[in-house]
């Protein structure tokens, strides 16, 4: 279980990458203003991705990949507009990308990736993506 409490607000960099956690994103993580990176990849969390993702507006890294996170990408995650790299991809998230991104990807989003694919019947519908995954295969293809 992914257990966080939070004392320092100070903290930059949040990685627990491949570490076999479960349970779902504890709240705490998304009142870390200073907070630059984000890496929860590869690991077995469940539930959604809250809204108050919205409140890290210094985090340019955002990886939530290949976990069991369900729902659909919070529109809220438009308010990163300091983001250059964001993974979104093997999981269960359902719906589409939120439009604002790929505003940012004009600018300095250079990398996001969902599950676009297959393109006749994506989970996760996505104008904008650089690649899109096949969570079933695994597979990820550029699309630009």
């Amino acid at each position: 279980m992914l257990c966080v409490s939070l004392r320092f607000t100070s903290i930059e960099w949040f990685d627990v990458y491949e570490n076999q956690f479960s349970g779902t994103i504890p709240e705490d993580l998304y009142n870390l203003p200073q907070l630059l990176s984000f890496s929860i990849d590869k690991n077995r969390l469940t539930g959604t991705i809250s809204p108050s993702v919205g409140k890290l507006s210094n985090l340019w890294y955002l990886q939530v990949s290949t976990n069991d996170l369900t729902g659909t990408i919070p529109s809220e995650v438009g308010n990163l507009n300091q983001a250059e790299l964001m993974w979104f991809h093997k999981t269960r998230f359902t719906g589409t990308v939120p439009e604002s991104l790929c505003e940012y990807r004009q600018d300095n989003l250079t990398i996001l990736q969902a599950d676009c694919n297959p393109p006749e019947n994506p989970p996760v519908k996505c104008l904008c993506c650089s690649h899109c995954c096949n969570r079933d295969t695994g597979v990820c293809l550029a699309t630009m």
